[in-house]
C-alpha cells in the first residue's frame, strides 16, 4: 500500500503551514469557536448527512481519541445480533441511517430509484414513506441517547444535510427527556450547510496566528 503524507507535500510545495482535519472535526471547530457550543463547557456535534460522524468537545478542545477516531458513531453496532463491522469493511449505523444507506433501502423497499431527499418529501404526504422514515429516526434517537449519558453534555448540535428535519429534532428531544438522566438542549448547527468550510477558515487562522 502506497502511503503519501499530503500535509508534508503541501507544506514544501508552497512552504507555508498545513493542517488538515476532516469535515466533521473542522464543523465541530467552528460550532466550538464561533457557533452553537461556543462557551460551553461539555457538548456532543452530531453530524447527519451522506454519512454519520460525531465529535465530543470539552472546553476549548475537540476530543480525538487515542488514534483519532474519537465519534465515529458510524461503525456503532445496532445491536447484538450486529456481526459485520469494520473489521469486515461496514459500517452498521451509517449503512442503516446515513443519507446514502438510507436512499438504498428505500429504493429497495419501494421498488423504484430514491434519493434521500425525495424519501423525506414522501414521508410527509405517504403513509409508509413516513413509518419507514420514523423507524430510522427512533434507531439515530436512541444512539444519540446512549452518547448523552455516556458523555453527559450540555449541549447537543445537530449538523449536515438532515438538521434542517424538525422530525429528527423532535425524535431525539424525546428520547432524550424519556431516556437521559440529564437531558441536554438539542439545537441545529449554527452554521447551516457551511460549518466545515468555516472550520477550515478557523483551522487557517489557527496556523498564522
Amino acid at each position: 500500500m502506497c502511503q503519501i503524507n499530503v500535509r508534508q507535500l503541501m507544506h514544501k510545495a508552497f512552504r507555508v503551514p498545513v493542517m488538515i482535519e476532516n469535515d466533521v472535526m473542522a464543523a465541530t471547530l467552528a460550532e466550538l469557536r464561533k457557533g452553537a457550543v461556543k462557551g460551553t463547557d461539555y457538548d456532543l456535534y452530531l453530524n447527519f448527512g451522506t454519512g454519520i460522524a460525531a465529535r465530543l468537545t470539552a472546553g476549548d478542545n475537540v476530543i480525538r481519541g487515542h488514534y483519532g477516531a474519537a465519534g465515529e458513531i458510524g461503525y456503532l453496532l445496532k445491536n447484538r445480533d450486529d456481526a459485520k463491522g469494520f473489521q469486515s469493511g461496514h459500517a452498521p449505523f451509517e449503512e442503516f441511517a446515513g443519507g446514502a444507506g438510507m436512499a438504498r433501502r428505500a429504493s429497495a423497499a419501494f421498488g423504484q430509484p430514491l434519493t434521500g431527499k425525495e424519501l423525506f418529501e414522501r414521508s410527509r404526504t405517504i403513509d409508509t414513506a413516513g413509518r419507514f422514515v420514523e423507524k430510522i429516526f427512533r434507531e439515530m434517537s436512541l444512539q444519540v441517547a446512549d452518547l448523552v449519558i455516556c458523555w453527559n453534555p450540555d449541549r447537543v448540535v445537530i449538523g449536515g444535510g438532515m438538521a434542517a428535519l424538525p422530525m429528527l429534532r423532535m425524535s431525539i428531544v424525546r428520547r432524550l427527556r424519556s431516556c437521559v438522566p440529564y437531558p441536554p438542549e438539542v439545537v441545529r448547527s449554527c452554521f447551516t450547510g457551511r460549518s466545515s468550510l468555516h472550520g477550515a477558515i478557523e483551522l487557517a487562522l489557527s496556523c498564522i496566528k
